[in-house]
């Protein structure tokens, strides 16, 4: 990808993607962040949408992964955190 290509404009918006359409070669993949599906499924079918429009004739997809996080591990003594 060109050093540049996102320079300049937000993520997130259609400009943003259009500048990663130009950048990627053809068969390229791009991959983002889209919030969580169980919070924000209006902003992934959005996204989504939008991604359809300005990679036409690519592949847009969905795909989401679970990453359990422990906010208090350490925040008290280890054998309490390890009884839990």
């Amino acid at each position: 990808m060109h050093k540049h290509a996102y320079t300049h404009v937000c993520t997130y918006t259609q400009p943003f993607f259009e500048a990663l359409h130009r950048a990627v070669r053809p068969g390229g993949i791009v991959c983002t962040q889209a919030e969580s599906i169980w919070l924000h499924l209006d902003i992934i079918q959005s996204l989504a949408g939008m991604c359809a429009s300005v990679f036409a004739g690519g592949s847009v997809s969905y795909a989401h992964t679970t990453i359990p996080t422990y906010p208090r591990w350490g925040s008290r003594s280890r054998g309490a955190a390890n009884s839990v």
